[in-house]
């Protein structure tokens, strides 16, 4: 758990142990230092972080576009529309006020449609031999 003025945010505990290591890596870790300071051991700016890392990640991915809007989005996104949790719980990740914020301006719809003509437009595009063995694959997650 972070507390950000007085409101808890939930992390999966292999995240949380993660960041503990990390902050450990620190010169001088104190209570409150910066668990991924910058060279002078202040914040991170988020431009200089775009440019940095989320840029060379948009570029192999072949994206128009990636920034924390976009990852966030994304996250309320599939959260809500693969039922992985509630409007509510995304609302309090996403440290919103209300859940109309987090359905209004982060939820993008997808209608079961769209993953109908994705799942067809896949089967068109794949050899016989590759569904057999992808459908013998482990599922591991992610979209439909």
């Amino acid at each position: 758990m972070f507390h950000f003025r007085r409101q808890t945010i939930r992390r999966h505990s292999g995240v949380l142990s993660q960041l503990r290591s990390a902050w450990g890596l620190t010169a001088k870790p104190a209570d409150r230092d910066f668990i991924f300071p910058n060279s002078q051991g202040g914040f991170l700016d988020y431009e200089n972080f775009e440019a940095r890392v989320l840029d060379p990640i948009r570029v192999q991915l072949g994206l128009a576009k990636l920034n924390f809007r976009i990852l966030r989005r994304t996250f309320a996104t599939l959260a809500v529309g693969e039922r992985k949790g509630s409007l509510k719980d995304v609302q309090t990740q996403l440290r919103h006020t209300r859940p109309d914020i987090t359905l209004q301006n982060y939820v993008k719809e997808i209608p079961d449609s769209v993953y109908v003509m994705v799942d067809s437009m896949y089967d068109g595009i794949t050899r016989p031999d590759e569904k057999q063995i992808l459908a013998a694959a482990p599922v591991t997650g992610g979209i439909q």
